[in-house]
């Protein structure tokens, strides 16, 4: 297959982070491109496809660096690790959570609920999260208060 210079499928990086549940995500020069369950990957290309596969390139967990101007980059916490952890930046996060709004029946993203299922419980990138998802929130209610259903305080 040949790819042009200029395909978005040029720099593609894929990162399988495996807390707290399993997910693919890939990325670009643009950013995001798409995440998906690696249990469901695994299901439909066999099992412990994500973990065989040598393109995918394993992380323990994401980490929101609210000062990260790159979509993503692995960086090591301890010297002692096996497996970096995947930062991400907030606009990172902002397109993990309008992606994940088209998969849900409602297209609705509850706070602290969702955030679940990409930060674990209890740390730190999973507060700083929940601030820059309100702080996009009230700059979306403020722009835009015709489409608000309900006051913001």
């Amino acid at each position: 297959m040949l790819i042009v210079d200029n395909s978005p499928l040029r720099d593609v990086r894929i990162y399988k982070v495996f807390h707290p549940h399993p997910m693919i995500y890939s990325f670009n020069r643009a950013g995001l491109m798409h995440f998906a369950s690696a249990t469901e990957y695994d299901r439909k290309e066999g099992k412990y496809a994500s973990n065989n596969n040598r393109a995918i390139r394993k992380c323990d967990a994401l980490y929101l660096d609210s000062y990260q101007r790159e979509p993503a980059r692995e960086i090591q916490f301890f010297a002692n690790a096996q497996t970096p952890n995947l930062s991400i930046s907030p606009d990172t996060l902002i397109r993990i959570i309008s992606q994940h709004l088209l998969t849900t029946p409602d297209h609705s993203f509850e706070t602290p609920r969702d955030f679940r299922l990409f930060f674990e419980k209890g740390n730190y990138s999973l507060n700083d999260a929940e601030c820059v998802f309100k702080n996009y929130v009230d700059q979306l209610a403020m722009r835009f208060p015709h489409k608000c259903r309900e006051r913001r305080k």
